[in-house]
């Protein structure tokens, strides 16, 4: 759970820190390498939690695993 945290914290942050760059103009291949990739690993790490979230006995007893 500790590095579930951890790692939304840090993807959350470097999303806010690229978008300020990319506001000012100051934007380069390399950061808009790294933007990409952590919004598919974000991505892909939001798919994964939810997807335990939906096949969790509890959240399948409150119809079906669909919110909180």
């Amino acid at each position: 759970m500790y590095v579930e945290q951890c790692f939304e914290k840090f993807s959350l942050t470097l999303l806010a820190q690229m978008g300020e760059k990319f506001s000012r103009g100051d934007v380069t291949l390399g950061d808009s390498r790294l933007l990409c990739e952590s919004i598919c690993e974000y991505q892909m790490y939001l798919a994964a939690k939810n997807e335990s979230l939906s096949l969790s006995p509890v959240a399948n007893k409150s119809g079906g695993g669909h919110g909180c």
